[in-house]
């Protein structure tokens, strides 16, 4: 479907005898069927296909030491009650193989660590506990053939 898209947009764009359309295509919104948060943005000017992705991100999910975390979107923002170390058992429920969740901190204050290990269903680089501050993210990646989310990516911004 994405490709038929683009064909279509490129095919507009072509010179029509001798002229392009008067007006540039711009931010035509594509959803994703396959994750309803992923947007995709085109423009052709003169000809020129650009394009962009973006993930919308989830409601800021507000934790407690006993939440598990709701992947409902590709980017989520989390913040504590306060300074929390989740103890939820799976920290995040399972999710389908090859899915992504992007976990973003909101806060300095209201931090939140999420812990490696089975028991948590958070395999983290080097065995790492990670708490994540202001603007703070981890990059996770589910796979059924572990069964556990597993780390690509993080960012520490503070440091």
């Amino acid at each position: 479907m994405k490709w038929l898209i683009l064909f279509l947009i490129a095919l507009l764009s072509l010179p029509v005898y001798g002229k392009t359309l008067p007006q540039p295509l711009r931010n035509i919104q594509v959803t994703d069927s396959h994750s309803a948060d992923a947007r995709w943005n085109f423009d052709v000017i003169q000809g020129q296909l650009k394009a962009a992705v973006g993930f919308l991100p989830s409601p800021t999910q507000t934790l407690t030491v006993n939440s598990t975390i709701i992947v409902g979107s590709r980017a989520i923002p989390l913040a504590g009650d306060g300074a929390v170390t989740l103890t939820a058992t799976p920290t995040i429920a399972n999710g389908f193989d090859g899915q992504v969740a992007i976990l973003i901190g909101t806060s300095n204050v209201n931090t939140v660590t999420i812990q490696h290990g089975t028991t948590y269903n958070l395999l983290l680089d080097q065995g790492q506990d990670f708490t994540l501050g202001n603007g703070d993210s981890i990059v996770l990646l589910f796979l059924t053939a572990i069964g556990d989310w597993i780390e690509l990516d993080r960012k520490n911004v503070a440091g």
